[in-house]
C-alpha cells in the first residue's frame, strides 16, 4: 500500500530529478507507475492533488498540453495565461511539440483560432519565447 505520509514527505522534500528517478524506480520495481497505485489506494481530493502533482513532475509536456487545450476550448483565460507564463522559459518547446502531436494543430494556430487582439499577441510571444531571448 501507499504510505500517504511518506509520499507527501517525498513530494515536499525532494527535487524534480530525484522525484522522477524515484517514480521511475517505482515503475521498475512494481511493474506499473505510481499513478495506477494512487488510483487504487487513495481517493477524493487527496488522490486528485497527488495525481496532478505527479503528472506535472513526470509527464509535464503531456499534462500542460492538455491544460492548454482545455483552457483554449473553454475560454479559461486564467489557466491559459498561468501555463503560458510559467512554462515559457521552462519547457514550452516540448509542450508545443506534444500539443501538435496530440491534437494535430500547432499551439500557435490554436491560440490564433481561440483568442484575439493584444492577448493573442501576448500568448504568441510567450509561445515563441526562448530562454536565450531574455534580457540579462
Amino acid at each position: 500500500g501507499i504510505d500517504e505520509g511518506a509520499i507527501v514527505k517525498l513530494l515536499s522534500d525532494r527535487n524534480l530529478n530525484h522525484l522522477r528517478a524515484a517514480f521511475g524506480y517505482y515503475k521498475q520495481f512494481y511493474g506499473h507507475d505510481i499513478l495506477k497505485a494512487l488510483r487504487r489506494e487513495t481517493s477524493g481530493k487527496f488522490e486528485y492533488a497527488l495525481r496532478i502533482i505527479i503528472k506535472c513532475i513526470c509527464y509535464s509536456a503531456k499534462y500542460f498540453s492538455k491544460v492548454l487545450r482545455i483552457s483554449l476550448d473553454q475560454s479559461e483565460y486564467a489557466a491559459l495565461t498561468r501555463v503560458m507564463v510559467t512554462r515559457a522559459e521552462v519547457d514550452m518547446e516540448e509542450i508545443k511539440a506534444t500539443y501538435r502531436e496530440k491534437y494535430g494543430i500547432s499551439l500557435e494556430q490554436a491560440i490564433c483560432k481561440q483568442t484575439s487582439g493584444s492577448y493573442r499577441d501576448f500568448l504568441l510571444q510567450l509561445a515563441c519565447w526562448e530562454a536565450t531571448s531574455q534580457p540579462k
